[in-house]
C-alpha cells in the first residue's frame, strides 16, 4: 500500500521516533530525561522515568518539550538536562538537519526559532502515521516503554573504527564557538522548574578518552566552569565521570548498550537514585 510507504518520506526514522515517544508519555511521570542523542544513547529509563532525548534536540527544543507538557505530568519531580560542554551553541534550525524542526512543528506544534519555509510537508502525514503503526500493532509496545533509545541495541558494534575522530570533533566545536543563544533556554528551565517546585539536574555528556582529547585542547568556549559552580541546579560531570572505559562507546560520543547500562547506573549514585539498573 503506498499510503504506508513511510520510508520514502525525508527523516522517516525521526519521525516516527518522536511519534513514539509522544505517544507513550503518561502523566504518571515523575522524572522526565531531556537532550540530544547523547542523552538519548546514554539514559536507561526506569520506572517513574521517560527518556524524551531526541537526534539533535537543541537547548530550545529541550526547554520547549519541558514547557510544552509540565502541565499535563502532575507528578513530575526531577529534569534532567543532557549537555554537551563541546557544542553549547549548537542550533537546529541553523545546521544541515533543519528539516527536522518541520518534525516538531508538526508533532509538537514547536516551530522553529527562526522559520525557514512556508509549508510543512510533515503535517500532512499524521494520519498516515497513525495508521502504520495501528496497522503494525505498535500500540501495544507503548504499555511498557519510557523512551529507552530506539536504536540502541543495533549499536552493539564499535563504528570506531570507521568515524574518523578529527572530523566528528571539528564539527561539534563548530557548535562551541556560536553565540551561546541555547543558555537563554537553561535560564527559562531553571525559573519554571522553580516555579513548581522541581529539581533540576544537568548531566555533561560523556565522550571517548580520544575525543575528549582533542576537545580539550582545542575548545573556543569552556562552559564546564560556569555550570559546576552554579547553585541553581545540581551537575554530573559525564563529560569526566570516570566509569567509562572507550570500549563502552559505540563511536566517540554516544554510548554502546552496555555502556549506557553503566553511566546510568553512576549517576543514579551520584543523584541518590536507588532504582539501580540491572
Amino acid at each position: 500500500m503506498n499510503f504506508l510507504n513511510l520510508r520514502k518520506i525525508s527523516f522517516y526514522s525521526f519521525y516516527k521516533t518522536c511519534y513514539i515517544k509522544k505517544m507513550a508519555l503518561r502523566k504518571n511521570v515523575k522524572t522526565l530525561i531531556l537532550g540530544s542523542s547523547h542523552g538519548d544513547y546514554a539514559w536507561i529509563p526506569d520506572k517513574d522515568e521517560f527518556n524524551f532525548c531526541l537526534a539533535s534536540q537543541d537547548l530550545y527544543y529541550s526547554y520547549q518539550l519541558y514547557h510544552k507538557y509540565v502541565k499535563f505530568l502532575p507528578n513530575l519531580k526531577k529534569i534532567i538536562l543532557f549537555f554537551s560542554v563541546f557544542s553549547p551553541g549548537f542550533e537546529l534550525d541553523k545546521c544541515p538537519e533543519k528539516e527536522r524542526c518541520m518534525v516538531y512543528d508538526a508533532l509538537f506544534n514547536i516551530p522553529p526559532k527562526t522559520c525557514f519555509y512556508e509549508t510543512n510537508p510533515y503535517k500532512n502525514i499524521l494520519l498516515r502515521v497513525f495508521t502504520w503503526f495501528k496497522f503494525q500493532k505498535i500500540i501495544l509496545f507503548f504499555r511498557n516503554y519510557r523512551g529507552k533509545c530506539l536504536d540502541l541495541e543495533g549499536k552493539a558494534v564499535l563504528r570506531q573504527d570507521t568515524a574518523n575522530l578529527e572530523d566528528r570533533v571539528q564539527n561539534a566545536l563548530k557548535h562551541n564557538k556560536r553565540n551561546q543563544t541555547g543558555f537563554d533556554y537553561i535560564k527559562k528551565l531553571i525559573a519554571e522548574t522553580n516555579e513548581y517546585k522541581q529539581e533540576l539536574i544537568i548531566i555533561l555528556s560523556p565522550v571517548h578518552s580520544k575525543y575528549k582529547e582533542i576537545v580539550d585542547k582545542a575548545i573556543h568556549f569552556n562552559c564546564e566552569s560556569p555550570l559546576l559552580e552554579s547553585a541553581k541546579f545540581k551537575v554530573i560531570d559525564g563529560y569526566r565521570l570516570g566509569c567509562l572505559s572507550d570500549d563502552c562507546f559505540w563511536d566517540f560520543d554516544h554510548l554502546r548498550p552496555e555502556g549506557a547500562k553503566q553511566f546510568t547506573a553512576a549517576v543514579r549514585k551520584e543523584i541518590n537514585i536507588n532504582d539501580f539498573i540491572s
